[in-house]
């Protein structure tokens, strides 16, 4: 090959590069991409969730709904524990998260920090689906896809989060009655932080709560039919799965008769042997504001 043509390949090359770069620069501004941090010092980790029990106390009401306004005018404390959780966490301090429960604890705070943390640095909103890029390509891509968080030394968004760092990791449904995306149709935000020595008991409360009210779950005698969050829908697997660990069947109903109160589990098990139909309730995305 000539020299020349050697040159105008380079060149062509280097070109396609440029434009490639420059295109996936300006997808990414169209999409909304963004980059959310905690604009605060971050707190000492061995008072992360001290700060955090602080945050939520202050932000979230017995019903699970949450104060944005408040919260989006002092957030430095909020943005504190984000700015904690950008650096620490299992990959970056092993040793302080050998169990895993230290680990799902965490992961736990962190997806609800993030969330809240993704709320309030686009205040006000009324639903998590007002956040999105001028490309939109469904509903809900500009917050649980476009948003970028920083989270132990790695950059993120929560759909991988949870998808690829929860769901992989843990063969236990109840995280998803604990981890909350800031709409109607979530799991209550609890009032306080999930802890390493707490967390099988928080998580069996949020589950049975879960597995037991509506708008989750709802048995309607009447039409004969059982009630399903689209949660119980859309991870059907996780659900399968657990409940299959626990040596309580192979289906998600099994998974809520097993996690639901007493006298819910019994009401269920009588609508299954009646034949009652299953029905997964359309979703909820308005804030859980007020």
């Amino acid at each position: 090959m000539k020299d020349e043509t050697r040159k105008r390949l380079k060149w062509a090359v280097a070109t396609c590069i440029v434009f490639i770069g420059v295109g996936l620069v300006v997808l990414r501004a169209l999409l909304g991409f963004e980059t959310v941090l905690g604009e605060s010092e971050p707190v000492a980790s061995e008072q992360v969730w001290d700060t955090l029990d602080e945050v939520l106390a202050g932000s979230v009401g017995a019903d699970g709904l949450v104060d944005y306004t408040s919260l989006a005018e002092s957030r430095d404390a909020l943005g504190s524990v984000a700015a904690a959780l950008a650096e620490w966490g299992p990959r970056s301090a092993p040793d302080q998260f050998g169990t895993d429960d230290a680990k799902l604890a965490y992961y736990i705070n962190a997806y609800n920090v993030l969330t809240l943390l993704g709320v309030v640095s686009h205040w006000p909103i009324t639903s998590v689906h007002d956040v999105h890029g001028r490309l939109n390509p469904k509903d809900g891509f500009g917050f649980f896809y476009g948003l970028r968080f920083q989270l132990d030394g790695e950059r993120l968004n929560l759909y991988k989060l949870e998808n690829s760092v929860m769901r992989a990791r843990f063969v236990d449904a109840r995280f998803h009655a604990a981890i909350n995306c800031a709409s109607g149709a979530c799991p209550r935000l609890r009032a306080e932080a999930y802890r390493r020595a707490e967390l099988q008991t928080q998580l069996a409360e949020a589950a049975e709560e879960f597995a037991s009210e509506a708008p989750h779950m709802e048995i309607d005698t009447e039409a004969r039919v059982i009630r399903l969050s689209m949660i119980y829908s859309w991870y059907a697997g996780d659900f399968e799965a657990h409940a299959g660990a626990q040596g309580h069947g192979d289906g998600v109903l099994d998974w809520v008769h097993a996690h639901a109160s007493a006298p819910v589990a019994d009401e269920l098990a009588a609508a299954r042997t009646q034949g009652f139909s299953v029905e997964y309730t359309a979703y909820d995305w308005s804030l859980n504001g007020y």
